[in-house]
């Protein structure tokens, strides 16, 4: 696996109480000024799954890009984009959530089934919502959301992987504590 570095070194401060469900007001401020500020990406984690041993025995299997962010990102990205584009930003409570956030995105062709959690005990969360994105060129992506009580247990609880599942195979991208601080986990 490589990481796919960001424009920005800065890492993200903004950590959500795992008591709460929902981020705070003071926490919803910073993701928007993080944004604003050109700095979203610090609040997401980009990744490209190529690792060798999931190639074994599958010489069609593509590699897959993978953006992974939870609230703080999610407001951040919507921040910088209203901000480019003069347009007003609106939060709801959905958004200000507890939540995780994929998007996948085969390099080649590939087409992306499904996205599931998996912790390093080996049990998988599948996606509350997964959305197979339209076809372009010879690849399909695919969005997942994360919301449920299950999925955040994985996601607090320790390092996880993010897997995406295409007709060759299944491609990961382990998710450690570095990474789920920057989320905000």
């Amino acid at each position: 696996m490589r990481r796919i570095a960001g424009q920005f070194g800065a890492m993200v401060v903004l950590v959500a109480s795992q008591a709460s469900a929902q981020l705070t007001d003071q926490q919803v401020t910073a993701a928007k000024a993080m944004g604003e500020a050109g700095r979203a990406r610090d609040t997401v984690v980009l990744c490209l799954s190529s690792k060798f041993k999931e190639s074994l025995g599958h010489p069609d299997l593509t590699a897959v890009e993978m953006r992974v962010s939870g609230p703080t990102g999610d407001i951040a990205m919507k921040a910088f984009d209203a901000k480019r584009l003069s347009q007003p930003l609106e939060i709801t409570s959905e958004t200000t959530a507890w939540h995780l956030t994929v998007i996948a995105h085969p390099t080649s062709s590939g087409v992306v089934q499904t996205i599931a959690l998996r912790s390093r005990q080996g049990d998988s969360v599948p996606a509350d919502r997964f959305v197979a994105g339209p076809k372009g060129g010879r690849s399909v992506d695919g969005v997942a959301v994360f919301t449920s009580p299950a999925a955040r247990d994985l996601v607090e609880h320790g390092a996880f992987s993010v897997v995406t599942v295409l007709p060759a195979g299944e491609r990961s991208c382990d998710v450690n504590d570095k990474d789920r601080a920057r989320l905000g986990f």
